[in-house]
């Protein structure tokens, strides 16, 4: 008998032990989850922490701007006094200063968050949505006197959008509902004209705003070995004093061909480009002259001009030197205004490790924007471009290769494009 009671007393023990034990883990889950959950309380005390700083800082940039009004005759806050009193009271050294077209932009070197400062001293904190994406191109043009936006997305979908409507283009054609690779290369407006071209594997497609769709098909021509469209130029150039609308396309062999009617063939280039290959093309005309800019296949930089013979005026580029040791991708032009009569054009230069650089056309300085913009400083840019040809306000679009795109004016004050909205676009009437 006397056993059977200690085995019982023992049963009762160890039973308890276990409840015990569980009773401990749920309070200890219940614990951990209290401190460290999305609403524990270090995340708590961490987020009033940031929020102090924040506050600290702001409250900083607050009291600079108004000091810095103070110094100025008409109440007005100047690049000069803004630097000043930030010295004075975060630090000489220990923050940036851009200068936009309409706001500073402050930036605290330890904590890397940045501040804008209006005309009017208000501040507000710079934030931007770097989670928005899927977009591939961008721009903002006028329809009868009303305001569009295309864009296409990484899926290749092209949509448009004004202030009632938004319609997705490949559902209005079928001819593009297998596309998988559709890019955008170039588009124009002329008064309610308006075109824009796509680039598939086989195919330039040309869109007209008027309901029309058309094609350059590469399948219809006889060529040796099956290749893809890699981009290319439209437009006329003069071969042996004969002026003719062609498309230059560069294909993936890294050849050029032109177009004429009905025959593919290759593109003339100068005798001392011959036997080379390419990898990007672009072409201006001006006074019914073609300026061409080819890039080879090491990232070399070439300029010519048609002059009376293709292939006239061949000349490297003044930038080579500076990218000796880059892999140029791709060049483009900008011009970013800071009001009517004070602005400044660039050469952009995308490496293919995704940076930026911009030359100024005027001094010939170069600085790399991904270094110069916290914002970018990760980002790997695939494009940069002018979006607002027919408005007041010159934006600028920047595309990366992870699908996100912004905007900005000057370089300084940057919005994520979320697929719905325009901002504020005054048209420009000619």
């Amino acid at each position: 008998m006397e056993k059977m009671n200690l085995r019982k007393k023992q049963g009762i023990t160890l039973i308890a032990l276990v409840v015990t034990i569980v009773v401990l883990l749920i309070l200890a889950a219940i614990s951990i989850s209290i401190l460290t959950g999305d609403n524990g309380l270090l995340n708590q005390a961490k987020k009033s922490k940031e929020d102090t700083e924040i506050a600290e800082e702001k409250e900083t940039v607050e009291l600079s701007a108004v000091q810095a009004a103070g110094e100025d005759t008409y109440g007005s806050i100047v690049e000069e006094n803004l630097r000043e009193q930030l010295d004075n009271n975060i630090g000489e050294g220990k923050y940036n200063l851009e200068v936009g077209k309409n706001k500073f932009k402050i930036t605290y070197i330890d904590s890397n968050r940045s501040y804008y400062v209006d005309k009017d001293g208000n501040v507000e904190q710079a934030e931007i949505d770097l989670e928005t994406g899927d977009i591939s191109y961008l721009r903002w043009f006028v329809c009868n006197d009303e305001k569009v936006c295309l864009y296409v997305t990484t899926d290749s979908k092209i949509y448009l959008f004004n202030e009632n409507n938004k319609i997705c283009i490949n559902d209005r054609f079928g001819e593009l509902s297998e596309e998988t690779n559709l890019r955008y290369y170039g588009g124009y407006t002329s008064g309610d004209s308006i075109g824009f071209s796509f680039i598939s594997n086989k195919r330039v497609w040309n869109l007209g705003i008027n309901g029309r769709l058309d094609a350059f098909n590469l399948e219809n021509y006889t060529l040796q070995k099956e290749f893809d469209i890699e981009t290319f130029a439209q437009g006329n150039y003069k071969d042996k004093n004969i002026r003719t609308m062609m498309e230059v396309l560069l294909l993936d062999d890294g050849n050029f061909y032109v177009t004429n009617e009905d025959s593919l063939e290759v593109f003339p280039l100068p005798s001392e480009l011959q036997n080379m290959k390419f990898k990007n093309l672009s072409a201006l005309y001006v006074n019914n002259s073609g300026i061409f800019t080819v890039i080879d296949e090491n990232g070399k930089i070439y300029n010519f001009s048609d002059g009376n013979n293709l292939g006239e005026n061949l000349s490297e580029s003044l930038y080579n030197g500076y990218f000796e040791n880059q892999n140029i991708k791709m060049t483009t032009a900008i011009q970013v205004n800071y009001d009517r009569y004070d602005y400044e054009r660039y050469n952009v230069f995308i490496t293919e490790e995704g940076k930026a650089y911009f030359a100024n056309i005027e001094t010939d300085e170069i600085t790399c924007l991904n270094e110069t913009i916290g914002e970018l400083k990760d980002k790997h840019i695939q494009n940069i471009y002018t979006i607002s040809n027919d408005f007041e306000e010159n934006y600028i679009a920047i595309i990366m290769d992870d699908g996100t795109a912004y905007y900005t004016e000057d370089f300084v004050e940057f919005h994520a494009f979320d697929g719905t909205s325009m901002p504020e676009l005054t048209i420009k009437y000619r």
